[in-house]
């Protein structure tokens, strides 16, 4: 082999890398931003998650009001209201 055909192929070689190197950028940013995506979807759904089960902890505690209410013949204590952000879910 001579000197310009390994410069030559040197070159194509440093061309291929280049592209890949290129490739990969983009793709890791493509990941990086869906990665990003589905965790703020995460955290999302974990705060309604928990806002949901202290909104069923108010109901078990009304629940037992109104048994409470019920035996004494007392009037029903008012229906807590479900949140605002739990209104589209129910």
């Amino acid at each position: 082999m001579t000197t310009d055909q390994i410069t030559a192929i040197g070159a194509i070689v440093t061309t291929l890398i280049g592209a890949v190197t290129t490739w990969q950028v983009k793709k890791v940013a493509e990941l990086q931003a869906r990665v990003d995506k589905v965790e703020g979807e995460l955290a999302e759904s974990k705060g309604l998650f928990r806002e949901a089960v202290k909104f069923i902890r108010i109901l078990m505690a009304h629940i037992a009001e109104l048994t409470h209410a019920h035996r004494l013949g007392t009037p029903a204590p008012q229906t807590p209201e479900i949140p605002e952000r739990l209104r589209e879910e129910v």
